[in-house]
């Protein structure tokens, strides 16, 4: 456990030394900043906020990826967090899977059709509705709840997401 902790604190000093070789770049006052969440980093499904190191841990990636909200927590968190917004408006199911086995293709594959960096892990969901009008409606519905604009940022590029509806032709082994 100690020498976890240390690889933690060397981790977070070699980010501030970067930060600081790279120069300080244009001055500015402390009260205009870059727009990140000057608040202490909580915890998107405890709410609770983080302590000690692991404040400055987050101040600091918050910096870099140029978030702009406290919330942090892991993948499974925020899929947690999503689903129980999207039952809120009647999303019948959600299935969140994490890359188990995924080959390179020779032409194409999942890896490409997202623009995975190095060391990303694919992701793929599916949500089931009652029908497209239900969808529809929620989609619409949900753009105007403000939970939509507290949740903070994804713990992903949401710009590389992929987006479809899709209208089941054939399904084996689920009772409908």
């Amino acid at each position: 456990m100690a020498e976890r902790r240390a690889d933690i604190y060397t981790r977070i000093t070699a980010e501030i030394v970067a930060a600081i070789e790279a120069g300080a770049g244009l001055f500015r006052m402390p009260w205009h900043h870059n727009g990140t969440s000057t608040a202490r980093p909580a915890n998107i499904a405890s709410g609770k906020g983080y302590r000690g190191v692991n404040v400055l841990a987050l101040w600091v990636a918050a910096e870099i990826a140029r978030y702009d909200n406290g919330l942090w927590g892991t993948y499974r968190q925020w899929a947690e967090n999503g689903a129980k917004f999207f039952k809120d408006y009647g999303c019948l199911e959600i299935v969140e899977c994490w890359e188990d086995f995924v080959p390179d293709g020779e032409q194409t594959d999942f890896r490409r059709a997202v623009a995975a960096k190095k060391g990303e892990k694919i992701v793929f969901t599916w949500q089931i509705w009652p029908d497209r009008a239900s969808f529809y409606a929620a989609e619409t519905k949900m753009h105007q709840d403000e939970r939509m604009d507290t949740a903070g940022e994804p713990p992903f590029d949401a710009k590389r997401l992929i987006l479809g509806c899709f209208e089941p032709i054939f399904s084996m082994g689920r009772d409908k």
